[in-house]
């Protein structure tokens, strides 16, 4: 039996999957057909979003629709305990997809995109539309690569506060301010180890506004640091996640 984690792997619609069967069309067709060059009888990895993966043998393979039939379900256990939310503040592109990117890999389940007073980037609402359907499809692939079991979903670009008017629905919600100097990540979760949720906060280039960071604190947000040095706005979104994840196992 295969196993699915040394198999390429992607992720579907639901409705691609009918009864023991499941049909992959679009960019990830093209992969497999043209990048891949895979063929009748190699085998794939299919995930849905329900935590299994489906072990699929290719029967058709052409650019535009593959066909396959699955041979053996299992259940996928690369999911953290705890649902992890990162708010991140827009920065320049490649930036916000490398901090997307690597959050993915390392657990994230949900990202929110937000504005806040001193964000360089001012897209407009077409710009918006282009920018999360990038975005996705990165953190779509990241999904695939790192054997999640869901992709994370990302929403935005809201503002400040509207992401304020999120947090209470967090059982913590942490925001990262470099004016913060003495409460770190892991003093604030040792105080209670059983979150099911947790919104992580990483502000802009140019950090947050001290009226930003009170009016989180306000609705229940803490700040934190990360340490005496002052890291990238991606720097610090990994870190932290990096943090949150190990120290909840």
């Amino acid at each position: 039996m295969d196993d699915y984690r040394h198999l390429h792997r992607f992720f579907v619609g639901a409705d691609s999957i009918v009864g023991g069967e499941v049909t992959v069309v679009g960019s990830a067709a093209r992969q497999i057909a043209k990048v891949l060059r895979l063929g009748s009888g190699d085998r794939i990895g299919v995930l849905d979003g329900s935590g299994v993966v489906h072990i699929v043998r290719l029967s058709t393979v052409a650019e535009d629709m593959v066909n396959g039939d699955i041979v053996a379900t299992e259940t996928v256990e690369t999911e953290p305990r705890v649902s992890l939310t990162v708010a991140a503040a827009l920065t320049k592109g490649d930036r916000m997809e490398f901090a997307l990117q690597k959050c993915t890999e390392l657990g994230a389940c949900e990202f929110i995109i937000f504005s806040s007073k001193r964000t360089v980037v001012k897209p407009d609402a077409r710009s918006v539309e282009r920018r999360l359907e990038r975005w996705r499809s990165i953190v779509k692939e990241a999904a695939e690569q790192s054997s999640r079991a869901v992709v994370p979903s990302v929403r935005g670009i809201v503002s400040a506060e509207e992401l304020a008017g999120v947090i209470s629905g967090y059982d913590l919600a942490i925001c990262l301010w470099e004016e913060e100097t003495s409460r770190k990540i892991k003093s604030i979760i040792s105080q209670k180890r059983e979150f099911r949720s947790i919104l992580i906060i990483v502000g802009p280039e140019g950090g947050f506004e001290e009226n930003e960071v009170r009016m989180f604190e306000k609705v229940g947000a803490v700040s934190a640091t990360l340490g005496p040095r002052v890291l990238r706005s991606e720097t610090a979104a990994v870190a932290a996640v990096a943090i949150i994840l190990n120290e909840l196992g």
